[in-house]
C-alpha cells in the first residue's frame, strides 16, 4: 500500500511511504515525491501479475522524464507492453497510477486504475479520482450504494491499467485540473 501526503503551503511539504503489507514478500509499489518539480505520484504494481514491480518502476521513470502526465503514462504503457512482449516472464505485467503536478495554484491530475486522490481542505474532503474497477462501474451503472457495491464479486478487479493494453490511448487516462490553495492536503 502506498500513501502520499502533500501540504499546499509554500514551501511545499511532502512525504511518502510504502509498505509491503502482510501478504507479499516483494513490494510492487513505487512513488514520486519530488517537491522541487512539484510532482507526486502513487504507483501500484499489480499484485499477482508478472513483474508488477517492474511495471511500476517503468511508470515512475516515465513520469520523471516527461512534464505532461498523460503523455508519460502513455509512454509507460508502451514500454511496459513492449517489455512484456520481449521478456516472457514479464508478460502481462501492469500497474495503476495516480499522478499530480502542481503548477501555481492549479493541481493537474492523471489517473488510471484504483489508486485514489483526495483533496482535503478546511471545508472538507473531496474524492478527485474515480476507480476503474468492475465494482465501481457496476455501482455507477446500477446506482448502487457503497454498501451494496461492497457485496459484489471481483472487488479489486481493475478495468484500466498501465501496460495491459497495447491500444491504450489518451481517453483511457482520467485527467483533471483543480484549484489548490495554501493549506490544502492531497493524501
Amino acid at each position: 500500500m502506498s500513501s502520499l501526503f502533500l501540504q499546499g503551503e509554500r514551501p511545499l511539504e511532502s512525504a511518502a511511504r510504502t509498505d509491503t503489507g502482510r501478504v507479499r514478500k516483494l513490494n510492487e509499489d513505487r512513488y514520486v515525491c519530488d517537491e522541487e518539480r512539484a510532482l507526486f505520484a502513487v504507483i501500484d504494481g499489480m499484485g499477482g501479475e508478472q513483474a508488477g514491480d517492474v511495471a511500476a518502476e517503468i511508470t515512475r521513470d516515465c513520469l520523471l522524464s516527461d512534464d505532461d502526465l498523460g503523455e508519460a503514462i502513455l509512454e509507460a504503457n508502451r514500454r511496459i507492453f513492449e517489455r512484456g512482449r520481449e521478456t516472457l516472464d514479464q508478460q502481462g505485467m501492469g500497474c495503476v497510477v495516480t499522478a499530480a503536478r502542481l503548477r501555481g495554484d492549479q493541481l493537474r491530475l492523471a489517473h488510471v486504475g484504483d489508486t485514489r486522490a483526495y483533496l482535503v481542505r478546511e471545508t472538507g474532503c473531496q474524492l478527485l479520482t474515480r476507480d476503474h474497477t468492475v465494482v465501481a462501474e457496476e455501482q455507477e451503472r446500477l446506482a448502487l450504494t457503497e454498501a451494496a457495491a461492497r457485496r459484489l464479486p471481483d472487488q479489486h478487479q481493475v478495468t484500466r491499467d498501465v501496460g495491459g493494453d497495447e491500444s491504450m490511448d489518451a481517453a483511457c487516462i482520467d485527467r483533471d485540473t483543480v484549484p489548490f490553495e495554501p493549506g490544502d492536503l492531497l493524501p
